[in-house]
C-alpha cells in the first residue's frame, strides 16, 4: 500500500490524499510594521528590512518593488527593489515612457494600475 498521493498506474493521474501546503501567518511581520518597523526612517531600510524578516519568517520571496508615482514632469514613479540575497533595496525610477514599453504593456501593474488595484504577481522563476 501506498502512503501519501500517487499517480494511478493505468491513467497515470495523481491519485490519494494531497498534502496541504504550510499556512504562513503574517501576524508578527504585522505586528514588527506596527510596533519598530515605524520608526525607520529610510523606506529603502524599511524595505529590506521587512523582506528580510518575511523570508526569515518562511514567505518565499524572490523579488519585492515598491513604487510611487509622481507628478515631476520625466519621472513617471519611483521605488524602491528589493531582491533575496542582495544586500538592500536598489533605488528604480521609471520615465514616462514606461507606459508605452513591451515590457511595461505585459506585465501585471499595466492592468491593474489603470483601475488603482494593487499589483502583486508570482514569478515562475526560481528565488535568488
Amino acid at each position: 500500500m501506498l502512503d501519501g498521493p500517487h499517480a494511478d498506474p493505468e491513467t497515470d493521474i495523481l491519485v490519494g490524499p494531497t498534502p496541504k501546503p504550510p499556512r504562513w501567518c503574517g501576524e508578527p511581520a504585522i505586528r514588527w510594521l506596527a510596533v519598530e518597523g515605524r520608526r525607520v526612517m529610510r523606506t529603502r531600510d524599511l524595505l529590506r528590512i521587512l523582506c528580510e524578516r518575511l523570508v526569515d519568517q518562511g514567505l518565499p520571496l524572490a523579488r519585492v518593488t515598491v513604487h510611487i508615482r509622481t507628478l515631476h514632469p520625466q519621472v513617471f514613479s519611483y521605488g524602491y527593489e528589493w531582491r533575496r540575497g542582495t544586500d538592500g533595496g536598489t533605488e528604480v525610477g521609471r520615465e514616462h515612457g514606461i507606459i508605452g514599453s513591451l515590457m511595461y504593456m505585459r506585465s501585471p501593474c499595466a492592468r491593474s494600475s489603470s483601475k488603482g488595484w494593487r499589483c502583486a504577481a508570482r514569478s515562475n522563476r526560481p528565488p535568488i
